[in-house]
């Protein structure tokens, strides 16, 4: 005698397995991907904002011009000005080569935005506070509070984010 669909208890997953791979392959290959790393353009205006980060002639200007230019989307105009301001205030000449383009980089994560941004803004936010910290003398406790409110005003994170990828 043989079974029939009716007498195996497993005959319904096996015939419902290949909806549930094909679904968990759908969800696998729809969902987001991480954020692109800065492109080559972006990676010189990173290089480009670390060097006016080193300069003693550099004017809040040249910063304000810098971060605005890094994505399709700049920041709010007043905002990045305050932030340009408040690194030309704090004296970011006292720091390495390494440390300036890591804030570059910082810099450059709190004002370009994207999907998956917003997990990202706390840790640069975290990492311009040390190395202002790290600047020395010229950037007291003062300093670092405007730095930090500027900053915190320029990090924004998309205000449509993509929710439909399912």
């Amino acid at each position: 005698m043989t079974e029939t669909s009716d007498h195996n208890p497993y005959a319904g997953w096996l015939q419902a397995l290949p909806m549930v791979v094909i679904a968990a392959l759908a969800l696998a290959l729809w969902r987001p991907t991480a954020e692109p790393p800065p492109s080559p353009e972006q990676e010189a205006k990173i290089i480009d904002l670390a060097a006016r980060l080193g300069s003693t002639s550099s004017t809040a200007v040249d910063i304000d011009e810098r971060l605005r230019s890094f994505g399709p989307f700049p920041p709010d105009a007043k905002a990045s000005r305050a932030l340009a301001e408040a690194l030309v205030a704090c004296g970011t000449t006292w720091l390495d080569e390494s440390q300036r383009t890591q804030l570059a980089r910082h810099l450059y994560g709190i004002t370009v935005i994207g999907d998956d941004r917003a997990a990202a803004i706390p840790a640069a936010l975290i990492g311009i506070q040390q190395l202002a910290a790290a600047a020395g003398p010229a950037c007291g406790p003062g300093s670092i509070d405007n730095l930090m409110s500027a900053a915190r005003a320029v990090a924004r994170t998309d205000p449509n984010p993509r929710r439909d990828w399912w």
